[in-house]
């Protein structure tokens, strides 16, 4: 049995950013764990897919979040009205070293900060992940501990995992 979660005030000033997302069903995925989490907010910075057949399925009810999606070219656009940018990440090797936060350490200050400030939750391409450029956007990064061995989350389970640290 699920418990409902309550929308908090603050979930009005964070969005969830997907990058270069490849396949529609990922996006109507994201919408449905955003709107089990009391999020509105969804942005898109170049999908190469939007509303398909496989993303009104995924979404369910919560196709309405794709729908009123926002549509960026570049992370830079999509992100220049928030304060704080928080970059999802896998423990890969990159050019930066920066310390990477946990969900569960990470979501206090998302908290603090979206009372008063817009944040944005950044998640890369399915395949890839966030380039080193875009992670360089991004004032936080945070990435979910997972198998060694198969590290990689899908999109939704991302988000989902992220934001409920957040909400709890």
């Amino acid at each position: 049995m699920s418990e409902v979660v309550e929308q908090t005030p603050s979930s009005e000033n964070i969005s969830v950013v997907l990058v270069g997302t490849r396949k529609g069903g990922n996006i109507g995925a994201v919408a449905r764990a955003m709107k089990n989490m009391g999020l509105e907010r969804l942005k898109l910075v170049g999908p190469r897919e939007q509303v398909t057949e496989e993303c009104r399925m995924m979404a369910g009810k919560a196709i309405i979040l794709v729908n009123s999606a926002d549509v960026y070219s570049s992370l830079d656009d999509a992100v220049a009205r928030d304060h704080l940018i928080i970059g999802t990440t896998s423990l890969r090797k990159r050019e930066r070293s920066q310390r990477i936060y946990t969900p569960r350490e990470i979501a206090p200050l998302v908290r603090e900060q979206a009372g008063s400030q817009r944040v944005a939750l950044v998640f890369g391409p399915e395949r890839r992940g966030l380039s080193d450029n875009q992670l360089a956007c991004c004032q936080y990064l945070v990435s979910i501990p997972s198998n060694p061995e198969h590290p990689v989350l899908n999109l939704a389970q991302a988000v989902v995992v992220l934001t409920y640290e957040i909400f709890i």
